[in-house]
């Protein structure tokens, strides 16, 4: 499907790794550990990457920050992710635990999630949230174990479904 890159034929050229990383951010918004990770699978020596790296940190082309917190955004209002999935989702952006860490706790409060369960609620089992009495205990749990799927916390799911 997709051809293999050829080998560079300079490791060493700042340039090209420059080119190439610019490249990466055509495609798409990308953190810093996306952009070192590829350009090691390309073949760039680690003076390049790092000098490369460091250009695009001080033109404000890569930022970090403004990356999380645009994705928790994002899947607030466009998915129904809890917090332990959007967490595990910023994770395999190559990002600092505890850049994760505070950026949820500042973006994405009980609150919000809260919110984004009852949408999810809205969305999959739209009789519970008006009447759950009519819903026995068995099918609750598959409620609550359908939100622990999609990464909800646990105090957010006994609010939610077994209240």
């Amino acid at each position: 499907m997709f051809k293999k890159a050829k080998p560079l034929k300079d490791p060493t050229n700042s340039k090209h790794g420059y080119e190439y990383a610019m490249f990466l951010l055509d495609l798409r918004l990308r953190t810093e550990g996306e952009i070192r990770d590829k350009m090691r699978q390309r073949g760039y020596i680690q003076e390049v990457i790092n000098t490369v790296v460091g250009q695009l940190i001080d033109l404000k082309y890569v930022d970090d920050n403004r990356f999380v917190s645009a994705l928790i955004q994002n899947y607030k209002q466009n998915k129904s992710y809890g917090f332990f999935k959007i967490k595990q989702k910023l994770m395999e952006k190559r990002l600092p635990s505890a850049l994760i860490e505070s950026s949820l706790e500042e973006f994405f409060p009980v609150e919000d999630e809260i919110e984004v369960a009852k949408r999810f609620l809205l969305k999959e089992f739209p009789k519970y949230l008006t009447d759950s009495t009519k819903f026995t205990y068995q099918e609750k749990q598959k409620i609550g174990q359908k939100l622990q799927a999609r990464g909800f916390r646990m105090d957010v799911i006994s609010k939610l479904v077994f209240l």
